[in-house]
């Protein structure tokens, strides 16, 4: 049994039906290779990200394995890199200007392997309710802080 809209696209011309299926064709490869490239670009956004978080958290490690941490640590001039330096008991020993005074932000435990583990976290005290990346490294002595 024949439909309507099959009569009306046999009655095309072929090369009108083979250009109309070309485009089909093209259409779903772009998008899927857009889709694909969404993918590729985020996980390497977020890669560098950890990457830098890591980074980051490493030169903390460092200064409270110096002895001489700071109430407040120092900041690189950007608002948008937080740090809480906790002790085993949960009590924040150290944060930067952006957290100074509040109370723990940050529940996970420290990362032991030396990839960096990052998680991503929302609705941060400060700033807008955006997806922030946060990673956690252990510092310190057993007895002092971690």
């Amino acid at each position: 049994m024949r439909t309507p809209i099959r009569d009306w696209w046999a009655r095309r011309s072929l090369r009108l039906r083979l250009t109309a299926a070309a485009a089909l064709v093209i259409t779903v490869g772009l998008v899927g290779a857009a889709v694909v490239l969404v993918a590729w670009l985020r996980t390497s956004l977020n890669s560098g990200l950890d990457q830098a978080a890591w980074q980051r958290a490493q030169a903390v490690a460092e200064i409270v394995n110096s002895g001489k941490l700071p109430v407040t640590l120092p900041s690189p001039g950007d608002r948008d890199i937080t740090v809480q330096v906790i002790d085993r008991q949960g009590t924040v020993r150290s944060s930067s200007p952006n957290l100074q005074g509040r109370s723990r932000v940050f529940a996970f435990p420290p990362t032991t392997s030396d990839a960096p583990h990052a998680r991503s976290l929302q609705h941060l005290p400060h700033g807008e309710n955006t997806s922030w990346r946060a990673v956690a490294v252990p510092a310190g002595t057993r007895k002092r802080i971690r």
